[in-house]
């Protein structure tokens, strides 16, 4: 893990007037801490607290984590101060949260906390406990700070964004007709984890009449002459994400295939073209809508069409129309994924882009998308 950037934390919390934050997502406390735990991945889909960070504004942070995760918290966190907790399905870190806090000092303090991530019951025996905290949220200001990526997460980005095109481009050129979605899945993952991947975020494999399903997970389904290829995946390296989209085809395309996925494309690169300092974020999607029905094609309306990406998948700014005010700042690292649904078909593309001053980035640089991926027929 890269960890945070202690700088502009602080003065997100100078600026809010917080003393403190107590920090119990796992995109927070992976950023936070520097951490990347497999009971933090875990937790992506259950409810409570299993860890947590307390950072004051001058930079001094304390772990509360559970005994399963004290060596590994000693020995990769910058974060000295360790305090553990049983971490048993019937235990929470209420106890030694309310120790950190008093030995801060912090018990007539404002204290930042995530209202999305914190349990009501945890919150309850905190404020019962701490009758004379104030307690704030900084959601937002902690996703501002995530997303402005520092050098050492620009490069780390860099390295392993390519490394996941690497593992698209490898799975398509092995790929033929007969083949199904699960065997293109397979060789995905394997390439993933051949090039260094931690774990897998997601994957979604569809094929033919199957490209307009949403977060299915690849099947049986066999690939025929004529058939487009759409998949999306992301890998988890060092506990940050990745999120790349590629369109395969198998045997030559019709020209109508041909034509929307060009379309498509010109949409997407006009957009990664807008990623600049300074825009606002709708503006991707007013460029996304121009180019699409310039080439004839279905503006997809209300949908997600761009997000931040780092230890968070889906982090701030995530688009969804052209009213969207955030502003693009540089150092920025954003997926843009456009797509059009035409009939019975979903065309797709996603890269993921450095907002840079002298023009943006594309990290998933590796693959070909000048044309959909060619699978022997």
């Amino acid at each position: 893990m890269k960890g945070v950037n202690l700088k502009r934390v602080c003065t997100e919390f100078e600026a809010k007037g917080l003393d403190l934050a107590l920090l119990t997502s796992s995109g927070n406390f992976a950023y936070v801490s520097g951490l990347a735990l497999a009971d933090e991945e875990t937790r992506k889909f259950n409810a409570g607290v299993r860890n947590a960070v307390l950072l004051t504004r001058t930079g001094e942070g304390i772990l509360i984590v559970a005994d399963s995760s004290v060596h590994q918290a000693r020995r990769d966190s910058w974060i000295t101060e360790v305090r553990p907790y049983p971490g048993g399905p019937a235990d929470t870190p209420v106890g030694p949260i309310l120790e950190a806090v008093r030995h801060l000092g912090a018990t007539s303090s404002r204290i930042g906390v995530e209202t999305e991530y914190l349990p009501v019951a945890l919150y309850q025996a905190l404020c019962t406990e701490l009758p004379h905290v104030q307690w704030q949220d900084c959601s937002a200001e902690m996703a501002r700070v995530r997303s402005i990526k520092t050098p050492a997460e620009i490069q780390l980005m860099r390295d392993t964004v390519l490394a996941t095109d690497r593992a698209f481009a490898a799975a398509f050129t092995a790929l033929h007709a007969g083949n199904t979605e699960r065997d293109l899945a397979r060789r995905i993952i394997d390439n993933l984890y051949n090039q260094g991947a931690d774990g897998l975020d997601h994957i979604w494999v569809y094929g033919g009449d199957k490209t307009t399903d949403k977060f299915r997970s690849p099947g049986e389904k066999r690939l025929e002459r004529g058939d487009i290829i759409r998949v999306d995946i992301g890998g988890v390296f060092q506990g940050y994400r990745t999120d790349v989209s590629r369109m395969g085809i198998v045997g030559e395309p019709r020209p109508e295939q041909a034509r929307i996925y060009q379309g498509l494309r010109e949409a997407h690169l006009r957009m990664i073209e807008a990623a600049r300092p300074g825009i606002q974020a709708g503006e991707l999607v007013r460029v996304c809508d121009k180019t699409l029905e310039a080439h004839g094609l279905p503006f997809v309306g209300r949908a997600l069409l761009t997000h931040s990406l780092g230890v968070v998948l889906h982090d701030y700014p995530i688009v969804y129309d052209a009213r969207d005010t955030a502003r693009l700042e540089e150092n920025m690292v954003l997926a843009i994924e456009p797509f059009v649904v035409v009939g019975k078909e979903k065309y797709a593309v996603e890269d993921d882009v450095l907002v840079a001053a002298a023009g943006p980035e594309i990290l998933s640089s590796f693959m070909d998308t000048r044309q959909m991926a060619p699978v022997a027929a």
